[in-house]
């Protein structure tokens, strides 16, 4: 078999018109070695582009250009590709054959596009998809960027149900935190926004009409005032439900710094200050998941053996307040996990005027948001999906070093996860 049927195999190359000499070498461009294969593009049957003539062809000699391919064994792969020239007698005009491997008037070929469109879907920096296909970074935004429109908002439709949350983006955003909401049934992103203030918000969602609004039953949100004021106003018959984890984030914050403040009062070098300190994960534990069987000789619990739920117990009787923020904390999150809201109702109540300042707060917002909260017991909906959505948003932000430009984060975001709704 001739040299042809090997290169065009080992290359992937479908072009039949393309034939490939015996002459194979090796140059190095700008530090780098490439292999070099000629090859000439040839039709047996030729046809005018602009008059669509086969007669009266001339061939009118060749025209090289570089071709650059995906990498074979450990060097880039280039084709000094000679296309060859013709003239037509019947509109007078030349053109030049064109070869399916390449665009006209470009030197990338597909296949490299290919390849380039596929790194983008992975957790990979535009610097490190450029040099693994000997292209440049600008390249690479630019065949990224032909991709904006691809990514673009149905606005006659919405799901049912959504999740609205926010995001630390770029630096030429128009706001410090971009919006991001998706569809709480299939966990797809919608839409990214620039901003997340409010009156950039309404404008947004102006555009989807009326009735596609009104058709909205839940949106899911963490305790962000402007949201509520955003869903009341645009969403009438939605229902707003405040995310179970914030909810429970916000009493384990409250809980924890109550833990810190009674630390304080102690000196450093005081064993209860040492306890508070040092097994500050036993707290934020759940209390029935606390070993109360199995006791060890514990760092500071001298000559005692103790279990885990000494541990907490012990610890906990420096300060009543202390002690009764922490079975609120406990019961609060128990009854959030069974979804009793009743039970919720009524130890919000019970501990109110028993703990410490910083959950009182807890408790009044809480109260402030009671209604949305209740609606969390209700529905299965939650904010987890789009919460690790944006822990990917960060990974990938991460590992390019940071963006500069939101449209092409926004197309990155699309492309890696594929996340658009059609």
């Amino acid at each position: 078999m001739s040299n042809n049927y090997f290169i065009t195999n080992l290359l992937n190359i479908k072009d039949e018109n393309l034939n490939f000499s015996d002459g194979i070498y090796h140059k190095v461009i700008k530090g780098v070695t490439y292999t070099i294969l000629t090859a000439k593009l040839e039709y047996s049957d030729q046809v005018c582009p602009h008059c669509g003539s086969n007669h009266n062809l001339i061939k009118y000699g060749f025209k090289s250009s570089t071709v650059r391919c995906s990498r074979s064994g450990d060097h880039p792969v280039l084709i000094d590709l000679k296309k060859k020239k013709m003239f037509c007698k019947s509109c007078n005009k030349y053109f030049l054959l064109e070869s399916n491997i390449v665009d006209k008037y470009c030197n990338i070929s597909n296949q490299v596009k290919r390849h380039v469109l596929s790194s983008l879907t992975k957790k990979l920096s535009m610097k490190d998809i450029s040099a693994d296909n000997y292209i440049s970074t600008t390249t690479v935004s630019r065949f990224m960027a032909k991709l904006d429109n691809v990514f673009k908002v149905d606005f006659s439709y919405l799901p049912e149900h959504l999740s609205f949350d926010e995001f630390k983006s770029t630096k030429d955003a128009k706001g410090a935190m971009s919006f991001i909401y998706l569809n709480s049934d299939n966990h797809k992103v919608i839409d990214i926004i620039e901003n997340l203030q409010l009156y950039f918000l309404k404008r947004y969602f102006l555009c989807f009409p009326r009735y596609v609004r009104d058709k909205v039953k839940t949106v899911c949100i963490d305790m962000y005032s402007p949201y509520i004021s955003l869903i009341k106003e645009l969403f009438v018959n939605a229902e707003i439900i405040i995310d179970r984890f914030h909810i429970v984030k916000l009493f384990t914050n409250s809980f924890n710094h109550t833990r810190i403040d009674t630390m304080k009062e102690y000196s450093t070098s005081n064993i209860k200050y040492k306890r508070l300190k040092k097994y500050w994960k036993h707290f934020l534990k759940p209390y029935k998941l606390l070993d109360p069987i199995h006791f060890f000789k514990r760092v500071h619990f001298p000559g005692k053996f103790v279990s885990d739920e000494d541990i907490v117990d012990i610890s906990l009787d420096v300060d009543k307040a202390l002690k009764n923020t922490y079975y609120c904390y406990q019961c609060l999150r128990e009854d959030i996990e069974k979804k009793d809201f009743e039970s919720f109702k009524f130890h919000l109540n019970y501990f109110k005027d028993k703990v410490s300042d910083r959950m009182r707060t807890s408790i009044d917002t809480c109260y402030y948001y009671l209604d949305f909260i209740k609606n969390s017991f209700i529905y299965d909906y939650s904010n987890g999906p789009i919460e690790g959505i944006n822990n990917f948003i960060k990974v990938l932000k991460r590992i390019a070093f940071g963006y500069r430009n939101f449209a092409n984060f926004r197309t990155r975001i699309f492309i890696t996860r594929n996340l658009l709704t059609n």
